[in-house]
């Protein structure tokens, strides 16, 4: 291997980098020059030996962690994508069962919701623990998911089931649990304890391939307010209001509050636009007796959002089965455009 990575170094094309850059005689230049050829070297180096070891030690492979953590694979993919790498701590905490490493490799936690990013290896393929094709997209888990200060409350995880991401390999699965306490803040610091029962491996017709072990970790956390923003609105009709927003790199939240009326069903609703979409951006809602949260991706705003709140059984008796601005704003209980920035 050392001799192949030394040819390796030795046939990066000097030549080919000098020629893109222009070419212009001061030391300045040459410098750059300099600079680029050595860039150029140690990535075709880096890219040799991964390509190495992959080829001769597929094993050896599985156990080097993933370059810049398990965010940095999945953010873009995520319901609520974002730059979490921005943001985040790395923890790269690893616990093993029955065959299955899984390490918890950052959280991020913007004070109302706590981000946790999963990378898990397993020592035979996933595709073996079933004959169906796997579902790429989703690995399921069971646990129990608290805060140190809080050890009489589960965490919530927005009735999502498992983790969100996607296969690396048919080894290695990266994917993120989002975790709030139903709209609370989180104390500046805390702890996170997380016991993990069992993983599943999900298959495309919906099965369930649970896999036991047990996989227990306490990762210190630490509310990150950067970029964070509080929108105070408090628009009220009928005793419906929007409260508040609260503005994070990942996630609007809207709080929302209404009279004791909406007890038993699923008519109360919240709908919103924005600036950049003309669908409804809010991707999910908890809405109690009298106050709720809905959750919408910050990628999915610009700068102005319009908050619509529905009765929605009011909107079944007019037949409207599309909801646009137009179709939904004549029945609006209270609606409010706000300004992000």
């Amino acid at each position: 291997m050392k001799n192949a990575l030394l040819y390796a170094l030795n046939e990066v094309d000097d030549v080919y980098v000098l020629q893109t850059i222009p070419q212009k005689i001061n030391q300045n230049k040459v410098n750059l020059v300099k600079r680029y050829r050595y860039i150029a070297t140690a990535v075709a180096a880096m890219l040799f030996v991964c390509t190495l070891i992959n080829v001769v030690n597929p094993v050896f492979a599985r156990t080097l962690p993933l370059v810049g953590g398990a965010f940095a694979f999945v953010q873009d993919n995520l319901d609520f994508a974002g730059l979490y790498t921005n943001y985040a701590n790395q923890i790269g905490e690893k616990a093993s069962s029955n065959g299955i490493d899984v390490c918890i490799s950052e959280v991020y936690c913007d004070g109302i919701n706590l981000f946790v990013s999963y990378e898990i290896k397993s020592e035979k393929p996933f595709s073996e623990y079933t004959n169906a094709k796997i579902l790429q997209t989703q690995l399921d888990y069971s646990a129990k998911a608290q805060l140190q200060s809080h050890p009489d409350l589960q965490l919530d995880d927005f009735g999502v089931s498992g983790l969100e991401g996607n296969f690396i390999d048919d080894y290695t699965f990266a994917g993120v649990e989002t975790y709030s306490l139903n709209g609370k803040s989180f104390p500046e610091s805390d702890t996170f304890n997380i016991s993990i029962r069992s993983l599943e491996v999900i298959q495309e017709n919906g099965i369930g391939i649970e896999i036991k072990g047990r996989w227990k970790f306490s990762i210190p956390i630490n509310v990150n307010t950067k970029d964070i923003k509080t929108v105070q609105v408090k628009e009220i009709s009928e005793g419906h209001s929007i409260d508040k927003v609260i503005v994070s790199p990942i996630m609007l939240t809207v709080y929302t509050s209404y009279p004791d009326i909406y007890r038993g069903t699923v008519n109360y609703e919240v709908v919103a636009f924005s600036d950049i979409s003309e669908d409804d951006v809010t991707i999910q809602g908890q809405y109690g007796a009298t106050s709720g949260v809905t959750r919408i991706p910050r990628n999915r705003v610009g700068n102005v959002l319009d908050i619509y709140v529905l009765d929605s059984s009011v909107l079944k008796k007019t037949g409207i089965k599309k909801y646009t601005r137009e179709n939904i704003e004549p029945y609006a209980i209270v609606h409010k455009q706000i300004e992000l920035q």
